[in-house]
């Protein structure tokens, strides 16, 4: 069985960006916090945290992440103690992945519950995409485009995003757009390799791809 003051170490390296805020949130030694990290992996026989600055989890590392945090939730939900925790504060964390226009739209807004106290991290992920995270579990919930539930989880349908195309009167004017077949010489902004909303666009309507692809990269 795992030893809980071995994650919630690994829990306040990350999310306090070192050793030494690690040591002062659990009120130990920062020799202490480094010996914790050490024993959790010598037991699951893996790095748990990439050691560079500021720290961060490895894949291992936060699938732990993800579970510590499942317990804490488990037993807010029950109104029990954590003692094998020692959680002093009942703030949630909840590592989510969701796309970026839900995340820039009606997301926060949505997330704002009142009489709860969530810290939420998000991971920004195509909804194409993003249910393979919570089937590794790197995050606990995710807003994704597939209805398939993951083994101990549930699905809710949350509802559609519609999308509309439209563009400013210069660049329907330098391109000639006057139809929709005339986008497929216009260029194409995508976010990400995942990124396929304009593709399924263009497909569906116009069936052809866009021909010029310019990729952001978001690091």
């Amino acid at each position: 069985m795992i030893d809980y003051n071995l994650l919630r170490a690994l829990e306040a390296v990350v999310s306090n960006r070192g050793f030494e805020r690690a040591a002062q949130k659990l009120f130990i030694t920062q020799s202490a916090v480094s010996r914790r990290i050490k024993q959790l992996e010598e037991y699951i026989g893996e790095p748990v945290i990439v050691r560079t600055q500021p720290p961060v989890a490895t894949s291992a590392g936060q699938r732990l992440l993800t579970h510590l945090q499942h317990v804490i939730q488990l037993e807010a939900a029950l109104g029990v103690a954590s003692e094998t925790l020692n959680t002093a504060e009942r703030i949630l964390s909840v590592r989510m992945a969701t796309n970026a226009d839900s995340l820039a739209t009606w997301l926060p807004r949505a997330l704002a519950l009142p009489g709860y106290q969530f810290s939420f991290d998000f991971l920004v992920e195509d909804q194409s995409v993003s249910l393979k995270r919570m089937k590794q579990g790197e995050v606990m919930v995710c807003i994704c485009s597939s209805p398939d539930a993951v083994n101990g989880g549930k699905v809710v349908y949350l509802g559609s995003l519609r999308y509309r195309a439209v563009a400013s009167p210069d660049f329907i004017e330098q391109y000639t757009i006057n139809q929709t077949t005339d986008l497929q010489q216009a260029p194409c902004l995508v976010f990400d390799h995942n990124d396929r909303t304009q593709h399924e666009f263009l497909l569906q309507h116009a069936k052809f791809e866009p021909e010029y692809i310019h990729l952001v990269s978001l690091i």
